[in-house]
């Protein structure tokens, strides 16, 4: 967390939100002369500019050292903070977008009698090219490939071997397997790219299924590994099958170990960027 800087009425400014990263977010700060209301605000923040990206508005309340998303109910705000995301999973933002976005948060500031603290948009957008530049060397997704033998097997007998490894069908078509926590570990598709639906699982037959692994978004994506091909071999022995690579290959144990050592340096990687895999940044980054 930074700490306070000096605002633009000289009162000290609170530290910023502690989730806003400057290689990620555009932060603006505003220091209203007098608290706002949050009814106030309503209004002026409904015409938002549209930008794709994810924006956030939070304000600390008079008396408090606490960023809170900004409400339609009877606070008053002391200070107010709004947020760009600049780099997300689709690269980075368009200049336009950014400088329509600052002149928008500059009319709030006239309409609220508010100072405005805010990092130079060229240079912000320069830190945030850099960063997303990085971001797309480290977007991998590994996928696992169970293929059946010549003759495909019963749906029913992949979804036994599937849920019995603790994948849980979700409305999306795919299985997911998730932590104590919820969090996503590993993904589970049919082969073909099929839907998983309970009707056609029932009486269709497959070829395969395909586990995959994300790792920006997954936590210890090396350890996950290590879970993933272990699943991957119960499935395999259980319908007969064979792991094979994207080209159809056999997986064999040499590639399995070159396929870790590359994670394991994705991973050491994002650590020290300070945005460890599975971390609230990097699901929100690589969402």
């Amino acid at each position: 967390m930074r700490p306070a800087r000096p605002g633009p009425s000289g009162l000290a400014l609170r530290p910023d939100p502690p989730e806003a990263d400057s290689r990620v977010d555009y932060l603006l700060r505003l220091l209203p002369l007098e608290p706002v209301l949050a009814e106030d605000l309503a209004e002026i923040l409904a015409g938002a500019p549209e930008s794709g990206r994810r924006m956030t508005v939070l304000g600390c309340p008079v008396g408090s050292q606490e960023w809170q998303p900004v409400l339609r109910q009877s606070v008053r705000y002391e200070e107010l903070a709004f947020a760009l995301q600049q780099v997300d999973r689709g690269g980075l933002i368009e200049r336009s977008s950014l400088d329509r976005f600052v002149d928008w948060v500059d009319r709030i500031a006239e309409q609220v009698s508010a100072g405005c603290n805010s990092p130079d948009p060229d240079e912000a957008h320069g830190v945030a090219a850099a960063f997303d530049a990085f971001c797309a060397e480290v977007d991998v997704l590994i996928g696992i490939n169970v293929v059946a033998p010549d003759v495909p097997v019963p749906g029913t007998k992949v979804r036994a071997l599937v849920e019995a490894a603790g994948f849980r069908l979700q409305p999306s078509g795919q299985y997911m397997l998730q932590d104590d926590d919820g969090m996503t570990l590993l993904t589970l598709a049919d082969i073909e790219g099929s839907p998983f639906v309970a009707e056609r699982i029932r009486t269709a037959a497959m070829s395969g299924v395909t586990l995959l692994l994300d790792i920006p978004r997954t936590r210890k994506p090396t350890r996950v590994f290590n879970q993933m091909i272990q699943i991957a071999r119960q499935i395999a022995q259980g319908i007969a099958g064979r792991m094979v690579d994207d080209q159809r290959q056999n997986l064999t144990d040499a590639g399995i170990r070159v396929i870790s050592g590359r994670i394991a340096a994705l991973e050491n990687r994002l650590n020290a960027q300070q945005m460890a895999p599975g971390s609230a940044l990097a699901r929100r980054v690589f969402e």
